[in-house]
């Protein structure tokens, strides 16, 4: 019998070594992921009780629909009474995505503040001021409301915005089962 020729050699040896290295990246992955995963979501309650002044959070997401852009729907209580629903939206600024937590009071549909959770991709000391930057909307209504871009950075202080009028948008279509909840 003939020997194969080295090409036809070669071409196995790296398809068999590309399936040996995706196997083992995909177990490597397995074991990773969980761990990134609890990491993020325990940075998350630490900006949630950083930001939002409240006794305890809860994670309703499984029990509302959600819109293009909202990721997670958190309660906010004080005692056992719920006092605001804050949302994590993200969309598409500069580089890459802005996550955004926009809380609003159940009580009155007032803005309880508005905090970048993550904008890791923006362009450092430009699109990156959006992080700690106070957009000037707490204790502004929801229907009636100023909203400051940061000059140089607009693209990812829009993206800011645009999490907020997502999150807004969801609120005035679900505040019956929210005040039902309450």
């Amino acid at each position: 019998m003939k020997e194969m020729p080295k090409t036809i050699k070669y071409s196995l040896f790296l398809v068999v070594l590309g399936i040996i290295a995706g196997v083992l990246l995909a177990f490597v992955n397995s074991i990773t992921a969980p761990i990134i995963d609890a990491r993020k979501e325990e940075e998350l309650k630490e900006v949630l009780e950083e930001y939002f002044e409240c006794d305890k959070f809860s994670d309703e997401t499984a029990n509302y629909s959600l819109d293009k852009g909202i990721e997670k729907i958190y309660f906010g209580y004080i005692g056992n009474n719920l006092t605001m629903v804050i949302y994590q939206a993200s969309t598409n600024g500069y580089a890459g995505p802005v996550v955004s937590l926009v809380g609003i009071n159940i009580a009155d549909d007032k803005l309880v503040d508005i905090k970048v959770a993550s904008a890791d991709k923006e362009t450092s000391g430009i699109g990156s001021k959006v992080i700690g930057h106070d957009f000037n909307i707490t204790g502004e209504s929801i229907n009636d409301y100023s909203f400051d871009i940061i000059s140089g950075a607009t693209v990812s202080s829009n993206a800011v915005k645009n999490n907020l009028v997502i999150a807004i948008n969801h609120y005035t279509d679900n505040k019956a089962l929210f005040e039902k909840a309450s």
